[in-house]
């Protein structure tokens, strides 16, 4: 989650100061592309265990046929 999430505030950060600075243009294609990164982080990430709410600990993932 926290590689996710700092791919997608640099990516962000990135876009925004490359697109309204003069001069650093060339900063936004490095965002898309950290931008584009935390998608595919997501996409391609297995989903977090499932924790019980009541102990906070994992709960076994049943497998389904």
């Amino acid at each position: 989650m926290r590689t996710f999430l700092t791919l997608l505030v640099v990516g962000i950060l990135l876009s925004i100061v490359g697109s309204s600075v003069e001069g650093l243009l060339w900063l936004t294609v490095p965002g898309i592309l950290a931008f584009l990164g935390a998608v595919a982080y997501a996409v391609l990430s297995p989903p977090p265990p499932e924790r019980d709410v009541t102990t906070g600990h994992a709960t076994p993932r049943s497998r389904s046929s």
